[in-house]
């Protein structure tokens, strides 16, 4: 029995029967086409129907680089600038069910990536007992370039792809209980890039504080550099015209009346705007910091961080689309280790007595600081702020102090999944760069997407699909992971627990070696963490 005909604000919906008992939602429309004159503006209302409109069908994914290797829902799906469209999947029989709500945020950064894929398949964990939505909306220069001219004809300009995100959860806060949904109990859930979207939709006073619980994978961002000035991004704007053979003081009636492929080139991903942007309007404070100082409000939070993602060689001060990753690899011995974290760490060297505190063979120094990096020892550059095990728990701390009743959980992913590329191998043998977990590698087990690739999955990953399934799940019904089978996670909370998801799930509280100790310390210097702010 699927729910049916449901009755939203713009009109009546059909959506996709399913043998499982889901009923599938396709390209709903939450705000108008963004084209012609509503090109570079902040979303509108979209028009109503009538009579029974059956959504059987996927939305164009966002305008993008395309042929990005492996993507294969960028490669696949058509693009187009009328992407404002959402799916919904929902398990309900009837409206008013109060289900949990799972919203997703695409990963990708600000420039790429879709609401398709292998990112994330709604079935299994909407079976559960969740109702799962996924978004589109406008990236790289359709959703964040500024410019003079938008500026002056505006009074801001950027952060269209964030406000198309407002949009999207105010028509989710209207709709959702027609779908079986709960509008109370609303978990924002990213990878990555989603990330940045999760943690701006969960504090800025366009969102509304609709969101409830976050779930962020590789994506804390809560001591991100400060974002990028109105000044900056218009400057970042006018240089992809320039790039792309456009006079950057082109009018605005004129940009508008091009063609799509006239303004969007297949350019370097460093050349497309792809920032938040500080405009004291719609981005009311300078940094995610300040925003959740300000605030932040009852909201729960699940961080994690793969042990192998740490950008540990990038260089301080990189942040944004257009931050400078080293190419440079430094480390290759355990001379040249001791000689980078020497500098690295400064007087912390000597303090801990490095050099007894790591050990390691010469082939194991790039692995080694990988792991120095996830556990903590990585700069405040690149996107370390996200993937840093230490920051993930001294947040813990600091939410215990400002906002007790909620409840925060860290998990260090270090589970390594099949080979992505490699059919019939796995990424575990004895390679340094194959013998820690990938960035977002957790997803695919939330969502249970492992028979989408043809790889030869264990015992064991069958048993993470469902422990992390069971975990996020439990965690958007009440905002406590915990259930009867599941090995226990604690909080963090003043005592920095967290959970390492290994071959078994390890419970870790307090610091309880130097390495942590020293790693703490670190962290507290490098990102600027206070004792008033974490008690």
């Amino acid at each position: 029995m699927s729910i049916g005909i449901v009755k939203t604000t713009y009109g009546l919906a059909e959506g996709i029967s399913h043998d499982n008992g889901l009923t599938e939602f396709r390209g709903i429309p939450y705000a108008a086409p963004p084209i012609r004159n509503l090109r570079w503006k902040p979303p509108v209302k979209p028009e109503g129907w009538e009579g029974v409109r059956t959504f059987d069908t996927y939305a164009p994914i966002e305008v993008q680089y395309q042929d990005r290797q492996g993507d294969d829902a960028v490669n696949h799906f058509p693009m187009s600038e009328d992407c404002l469209y959402l799916n919904v999947t929902t398990p309900a029989k009837a409206a008013g069910e109060n289900l949990p709500v799972l919203v997703w945020f695409h990963g990708g950064g600000l420039t790429n990536g879709t609401p398709y894929g292998d990112e994330v398949e709604p079935y299994s964990f909407a079976k559960r007992g969740n109702v799962v939505i996924t978004v589109g909306h406008r990236i790289n220069i359709w959703g964040f370039m500024a410019l003079p001219q938008l500026t002056k004809e505006q009074g801001t300009s950027g952060n269209y792809g964030l406000m198309d995100l407002a949009a999207a959860l105010e028509w989710i806060w209207d709709n959702i209980e027609a779908f079986g949904g709960d509008r109370n109990n609303i978990t924002a859930g990213g990878e990555s890039g989603g990330t940045q979207k999760t943690c701006i939709m969960a504090t800025i006073p366009a969102g509304g504080h609709r969101i409830r619980r976050v779930y962020n994978s590789s994506g804390l961002k809560w001591k991100q550099l400060p974002f990028k000035t109105l000044e900056e991004g218009e400057k970042a704007g006018q240089e992809y015209l320039k790039y792309i053979g456009l006079d950057p003081n082109t009018p605005l009636e004129q940009l508008r009346a091009l063609d799509t492929y006239e303004i969007h080139h297949n350019v370097p991903r460093e050349y497309y705007p792809g920032d938040i942007i500080y405009d004291g309007t719609f981005i009311t404070e300078k940094s995610f910091g300040y925003l959740f100082d300000k605030y932040l409000e009852n909201v729960d939070f699940i961080n994690v961080t793969a042990e192998g993602e740490s950008n540990v060689f990038a260089h301080r001060g990189a942040s944004g689309v257009r931050g400078y990753f080293s190419g440079d690899v430094p480390v290759t011995d355990k001379a040249s280790l001791y000689a980078f974290f020497k500098e690295r760490l400064g007087d912390l060297y000597e303090k801990y007595d490095f050099e007894k505190l790591v050990s390691c063979a010469d082939e194991d120094a790039l692995f080694t600081a990988k792991k120095l990096g996830s556990i903590g020892i990585s700069e405040l550059a690149s996107n370390n702020h996200s993937r840093n095990i230490m920051v993930n728990r001294l947040f813990g701390a600091y939410m215990k102090k400002h906002h007790p009743e909620c409840k925060v959980y860290s998990l260090l992913w270090c589970h390594i999944p099949a080979a992505k590329d490699k059919p019939g191998a796995t990424d575990r043998d004895d390679k340094p760069e194959h013998r820690l977990a990938d960035h977002c590698t957790d997803c695919q087990y939330i969502f249970d997407t492992l028979d989408k690739k043809d790889a030869p999955w264990t015992e064991l990953d069958r048993r993470y699909a469902e422990l992390m399934g069971a975990y996020v799940s439990n965690f958007a019904k009440c905002g406590d992971v915990n259930g009867e089978g599941l090995p226990r996670i604690e909080e963090t909370g003043s005592d920095l627990a967290y959970a390492k998801m290994a071959d078994t799930v390890e419970m870790h509280t307090g610091l309880k070696s130097p390495l942590e100790e020293l790693a703490c310390e670190y962290v507290k210097k490098e990102y600027g963490i206070t004792e008033e702010e974490i008690g």
